[in-house]
């Protein structure tokens, strides 16, 4: 396992653990959400914002969801990787 996909999988699992703490609130304030401003009720006003399109991948619905998540991350990594060397030096 490469040092980024490391760094990747600590990160996700903070994050998950993180908002297993917190409730909703990182949903609130990091989910990618559509253009516009839209009401959700006991959360006032959310919409688009440019950093949710970072910050919503870290974001993960439930024990399941950030398993299968790390699970395809670390079993695609290696072929991802070696598709972009082979672009780099092709």
């Amino acid at each position: 396992m490469t040092p980024v996909i490391r760094l990747l999988l600590f990160a996700n699992i903070a994050v998950f653990a993180l908002q297993e703490f917190t409730g909703d609130w990182l949903l609130i304030h990091f989910a990618l959400w559509p253009l516009g401003s839209h009401f959700i009720p006991g959360a006032g006003r959310v919409g688009f914002e440019p950093w949710q399109l970072i910050t919503s991948a870290f974001l993960h619905g439930g024990l399941a969801h950030i398993a299968l998540n790390m699970y395809a991350r670390i079993g695609l990594a290696p072929v991802c990787a070696a598709v972009l060397r082979l672009r780099a030096h092709g």
